[in-house]
């Protein structure tokens, strides 16, 4: 079973699994801790919430002609 993480730890991979980009062994460390933490858990759905919001926020660019060509 992998090590157990606290809080700053957990906080630290927050972002990261919120756009998709952990391990999935530092996920499930961050999951188990989240599960049972007042602080983080609050934090972890204001993340996902955050990231869900981001393509909103951006305008399309369009891709260079020359891609196209290719």
């Amino acid at each position: 079973m992998a090590d157990a993480v606290n809080c700053d730890e957990a906080q630290d991979l927050l972002a990261l699994d919120a756009v998709g980009a952990l391990e999935p062994v530092e996920r499930a460390q961050m999951e188990r801790h989240t599960a049972t933490c007042p602080t983080c858990a609050p934090l972890a759905a204001q993340y996902v919430d955050v990231v869900s919001l981001m393509s909103a926020a951006l305008e399309p660019v369009p891709p260079p002609a020359r891609l196209r060509r290719n």
